[in-house]
């Protein structure tokens, strides 16, 4: 579950000079004026970015992005998720789950 905001206090506007923010893990963005963060963890000992919907899960998706690709999870209920989608970053294959 996502919680507000801790560690990273400001971001600021991409610009042509503008540096990326670099996320340490348990760092936690939102994006204003939409519904969704993202925390940096870890996932099977692989550093991961994990962004889903704020507030109720049952019904929505979280996309989890690494190194190695993505996964999108749908949330069968407030404690239990699906990966219902799988890529890997420069293999054509991927993975669609039912």
């Amino acid at each position: 579950m996502l919680a507000a905001p801790t560690a990273v206090s400001a971001v600021s506007r991409m610009s042509s000079d503008t540096q990326p923010i670099v996320l340490q893990l348990g760092d936690v963005v939102t994006v204003s004026g939409a519904p969704i963060g993202c925390i940096a963890r870890t996932r099977q000992g692989v550093r991961v970015l994990d962004c889903r919907r704020l507030g109720k899960h049952t019904g929505t998706y979280a996309a989890i992005v690494s190194g190695r690709g993505v996964l999108v999870a749908r949330y069968e209920t407030e404690r239990v998720a699906k990966v219902v989608f799988s890529a890997r970053h420069q293999i054509r294959d991927t993975k669609t789950c039912r």
